[in-house]
């Protein structure tokens, strides 16, 4: 069944805390495949999405186009993320078993999804955010240059460049 956004962000921005429940969970596990992939650590991952989540709710009065509640929500994610990797966060070292559990769900073989999770982690700060964005997200090069407040043709160019990084570490890409 779809959801509302539009019904549901109008609730939601009036207060309604169920609406914005159903919101979350509509964004929750493409939101934390972004934190995982960004931060590389399954705790660190559920923290960022958790803060997001909190500062998103708090903050929902704030959003002005409902239909933009998916890109608000994943812009607070990826300030979060970034704010944790500038060394805010002091994330645990996971062992090669919470890997392994963590990456099962990728829809991966499992060797292959540690592959890209060590490949797109060797990646710069802003190619692993562009890649996230439109990879994990979907979103195109206008909303990921808004989010970063870069031009959709350096978007481009970076993404370009990040695929092609990525294409030669890993044979199945």
């Amino acid at each position: 069944m779809a959801i509302d956004i539009m019904h549901l962000t109008a609730r939601a921005r009036a207060g309604d805390a169920d609406a914005f429940g159903r919101l979350y969970e509509e964004h929750a596990r493409d939101m934390y495949r972004y934190a995982l992939y960004a931060l590389g650590s399954e705790g660190a991952a559920m923290d960022a999405v958790q803060d997001a989540a909190l500062a998103a709710f708090r903050g929902i009065a704030s959003l002005r186009e409902a239909e933009l509640f998916r890109p608000w929500i994943f812009r607070i994610l990826a300030n979060r993320c970034k704010r944790m990797l500038r060394g805010k966060y002091t994330a645990r070292v996971e062992s090669l078993e919470e890997q392994f559990r963590e990456t099962a769900a990728l829809d991966l073989p499992l060797g292959r999804a540690l592959e890209l999770r060590q490949a797109i982690a060797r990646l710069s700060a802003a190619e692993r955010e562009i890649v996230l964005l439109s990879v994990l997200d979907g979103y195109d090069s206008n909303e990921i240059g808004r989010t970063m407040g870069i031009p959709p043709g350096t978007v481009r160019s970076k993404l370009s460049r990040a695929l092609a990084k990525l294409r030669k570490e890993i044979s199945f890409l």
